[in-house]
């Protein structure tokens, strides 16, 4: 194996201020997602409910659901893949529950919906059951939902070390990245409850961060070997995370085209990233096809496709509706791309559950001069895109090319599902959270490019960031 790879990463360690701005950060951010863990209603966020009625049945019986009737009995998340969910179950499982074995809970009693007067809920009824000192399942549930403050704050990491491999001169530039991620209450929300985004989150940074190393010149097959290791967890994760192989294989195809005189050992390397991908994902897929698929009720297609749960996807509006129905829930009017982007982007910044988004008009209007002001930074310094030689043997340029590649398939994603259900549902911010290191990424530079003719407009940038939306949290 070469040990003098063409094109090392240039990466310095970050001066001991930089690293204590990081922690202030860091120490920020939990500190928040804490009083947001204490504070947030029980079951109130999005189907902090039904991850948490996983959960429990894990803890109690021990094993997944292994039957789709099984699935059904448990929640509308009873078919999601159970890794995050094993996790806490693991850590929570010795809490004892029978002081306070379960919380009102509305659809357990189609009468309980009468005080709703058919309006949507998807919560629990609040009792002072759930006051402090937690005891019993309200004990249980609070365990749960702080496994996802480390989670976040490894997430929070992984940009911070993705930006910094890309620009090890711009240690500035990497805490405003960290920062307009930590400090977006939508992610501060999702690190402070039950969700299984808190683990596919730090995963798909994790690995996007292993990709960066492995261009930049780490052949080591421990880090190949890590690669594969961590795109799979990913992938079992949330099946979304599907998404990193095209971002993965074009990147180690451009590093075998790039290096011809280590091609072979490179090869070999990849061979094991693979390897360690398939032992991890296509034996647990091959086991919910076999398990759950629906091919005798719904087809080939949908039937193999209904095995991995995605309502929208496999059985398009009809079925999502039908899962959607309950006491006080009926049918959605279907939203235009205008309202369905504006809602879309409004939940990327907040959202707790059904229908709680931001309202005033002035705060909407700051967020959306954020994104424009960024933009508007790439705009007035575009790229030199006539040099694309150059671009394709530059290390940065190509990480920059699949970064943006990772997020486009994200946006893709969110665009299908609207078009196979055009309602609330489907307009949800934190399904672009997965591509939050490149959307971190691309607003911090477009900002400092916005910025370059004053002094330090990284710095600025951080500042600004760090403060506006800190204060916004």
């Amino acid at each position: 194996m070469n040990r003098n790879p063409p094109f090392p990463p240039r990466r310095q360690k970050p001066a001991r201020h930089h690293r204590r701005w990081l922690a202030l950060l860091l120490l920020c951010f939990a500190l928040l997602a804490l009083v947001y863990s204490l504070t947030l209603p029980l079951g109130e966020a999005a189907d902090e409910f039904a991850h948490f009625a996983l959960i429990r049945f894990l803890t109690e019986h021990r094993r997944p659901p292994l039957s789709v009737a099984e699935q059904y009995s448990i929640s509308v998340k009873g078919d999601a893949s159970p890794v995050y969910h094993t996790l806490v179950a693991l850590l929570t499982q010795h809490v004892d529950v029978s002081p306070l074995p379960g919380l009102p809970d509305p659809r357990q009693n189609v009468r309980r919906a009468i005080p709703a007067d058919r309006l949507p809920f998807k919560g629990l009824y609040h009792t002072e059951d759930e006051y402090f000192p937690f005891r019993g399942i309200v004990l249980a549930w609070h365990l749960a939902r702080l496994v996802s403050i480390p989670l976040g704050l490894i997430t929070l990491l992984s940009i911070y070390g993705l930006v910094r491999r890309l620009f090890p001169h711009r240690p500035a530039l990497a805490l405003a990245a960290v920062s307009f991620a930590a400090f977006n209450p939508r992610f501060l929300i999702t690190s402070a409850i039950i969700s299984d985004d808190n683990l596919v989150l730090p995963l798909i940074a994790l690995t996007l961060y292993s990709l960066t190393r492995i261009l930049q010149g780490d052949f080591r097959r421990r880090t190949f070997i890590w690669l594969g290791i961590l795109a799979g967890l990913a992938a079992v994760t949330k099946y979304h995370a599907l998404t990193l192989l095209p971002v993965i294989g074009l990147g180690l195809g451009w590093l075998v085209w790039r290096t011809p005189t280590a091609r072979g050992p490179l090869l070999r390397q990849t061979g094991l990233a693979l390897l360690a991908f398939a032992l991890i994902a296509v034996s647990w897929f091959g086991f919910v096809l076999v398990q759950f698929n629906q091919v005798a009720q719904m087809g080939w297609v949908r039937g193999l496709l209904a095995a991995f749960g995605d309502p929208v996807i496999a059985g398009g509006a009809g079925r999502a509706l039908a899962d959607q129905t309950g006491p006080g829930l009926g049918y959605e009017a279907p939203l235009g791309w205008g309202e369905w982007f504006s809602l879309l982007f409004r939940t990327f910044w907040f959202r707790l559950g059904r229908g709680h988004t931001i309202q005033s008009p002035l705060t909407n209007l700051a967020l959306a001069l954020l994104a424009v002001l960024a933009a508007a930074g790439w705009l007035t310094r575009p790229p030199r895109l006539r040099q694309v030689k150059q671009h394709l043997t530059n290390p940065r340029a190509v990480l920059l090319g699949l970064l943006l590649l990772h997020l486009l398939l994200y946006a893709g994603l969110v665009t299908t599902r609207y078009l196979s259900l055009p309602t609330r549902e489907t307009a949800q911010g934190r399904h672009l959270f997965p591509a939050l290191p490149t959307l971190a990424l691309l607003t911090a530079l477009g900002l400092s490019r916005l910025l370059y003719r004053l002094p330090h407009p990284d710095t600025l940038t951080a500042s600004a960031l760090a403060t506006g939306l800190g204060l916004f949290a």
